[in-house]
């Protein structure tokens, strides 16, 4: 099976949210992935059909186009869509967030999908994508996030469920305290016989955990304490 894997993060609704607070976000979202970008300001936005460099668009017009719509009429409350595509490592990376949404039935997203040349069995990359992860993490309303892989995903029958994850990946993050819950005797145990490590809301592995057995003892370990 060829491992594809991405970045998604999920966030709750808001009641009540602006379209300069929508913006502040974006603006936000997007730093954290221009940081990461290579050839300079490679961050592009799509905007009308194209993808623009990020430097020259109209943001908040960009952004008010991604509203959802029917014909001429807009529903903000279900949210506002920005596609973008960077560089790293000479591979073209897409992505794209839903955020602002208001209504109780939608979910506030993140997804940003990893090209397959770029190999996360090397240190680099995935410093690389820890970077861009931890700062998209810090940088919205978001209740769970993870880099998912295809592998873990046909084990498993959903991805987050009734307040927890099915469960852990190479990287996680939780919105509650991470840490309540796990004592230092377990925490001790946990780091020392699969590398996990805490550092507040974000949970890694040792990233070959994820396609063996042990997983699943992890996952008896931790999620139980973490929900």
């Amino acid at each position: 099976m060829f491992i594809k894997h991405k970045i998604i993060f999920w966030g709750s609704y808001q009641r009540q949210v602006s379209f300069v607070d929508v913006v502040d976000s974006a603006i936000e979202i997007l730093k954290c992935i221009q940081n990461e970008s290579d050839f300079g300001n490679s961050l592009m936005v799509k905007s009308n059909g194209c993808y623009i460099d990020y430097s020259e668009i109209d943001l908040p017009n960009t952004i008010a186009s991604g509203v959802n719509h029917e014909r001429d009429v807009t529903f903000p409350e279900l949210g506002y869509r920005i596609e973008f595509r960077l560089f790293i490592q000479n591979s073209i990376v897409y992505g794209s967030f839903l955020i602002g949404a208001t209504s109780p039935d939608v979910v506030n997203t993140f997804t940003m999908s990893i090209p397959m040349n770029l190999d996360l069995e090397k240190c680099e990359t995935r410093e690389r994508i820890k970077r861009i992860f931890v700062g998209v993490s810090r940088s919205y309303n978001w209740f769970w996030g993870a880099v998912i892989n295809n592998y873990m995903r046909s084990k498993f029958s959903y991805l987050f469920r009734d307040g927890r994850p099915s469960t852990l990946y190479w990287l996680n993050y939780f919105q509650a305290d991470i840490t309540k819950g796990l004592n230092q005797t377990e925490y001790t145990l946990l780091r020392d016989k699969y590398g996990v490590k805490l550092d507040q809301n974000i949970i890694t592995i040792d990233y070959n955990l994820c396609f063996n057995e042990s997983i699943y003892e992890i996952n008896n370990m931790l999620l139980a304490k973490l929900i």
